[in-house]
């Protein structure tokens, strides 16, 4: 039996395990990821031949750990980058249990908020990218749009092995 959340009406299988919940949130994490790095190969966040801020962050620990830059960033970027979505998607699944409104515009609203806590917030403190100030409204929008994307389809994919037997 599927129970309705009251605050969203969203489906929800209250009897699923938390480790189901959890595969469900990785799983959907690398989905999701796979469908933000199709948005960024249509439209790059980034014009050509300007490190991510995960190439940035890559390069610096390749210097601290080798004295040299990642000249492996072909493999690594996209393989850390997917490894981040996935646990991403972990902790969404981990956390939309206590905290179902993250789950709002089927997922929109944990995109814009991981967009803006990372790429607006974090990633430019650190200095890994540069201040919101620095980018260019193009820059921003698809940063935007492709992290939106990856909030619906992370919720998207996360509902539907939820709703399924198994």
């Amino acid at each position: 039996m599927v129970g309705r959340s009251k605050d969203l009406g969203v489906p929800h299988p209250p009897e699923v395990g938390l480790g189901r919940v959890i595969l469900s949130g990785l799983i959907a994490g690398l989905v999701a990821t796979g469908a933000k790095t199709l948005c960024e190969v249509i439209s790059p966040p980034r014009p050509p031949g300007v490190l991510s801020p995960l190439g940035n962050a890559l390069d610096a620990v390749s210097l601290s750990l080798t004295g040299m830059p990642d000249r492996a960033k072909a493999v690594s970027e996209p393989a850390v980058h997917l490894l981040f979505g996935t646990l991403a998607g972990g902790a969404f699944a981990g956390i939309e249990r206590h905290v179902p409104q993250i789950r709002a515009g089927y997922g929109a609203l944990f995109g814009v908020s991981f967009w803006l806590l990372v790429h607006e917030g974090v990633l430019p403190w650190l200095g890994l990218s540069p201040t919101p100030a620095q980018m260019t409204v193009r820059e921003q929008r698809n940063e935007l749009v492709s992290h939106t994307v990856f909030g619906v389809v992370l919720e998207s994919v996360r509902r539907a092995l939820l709703r399924t037997r198994g």
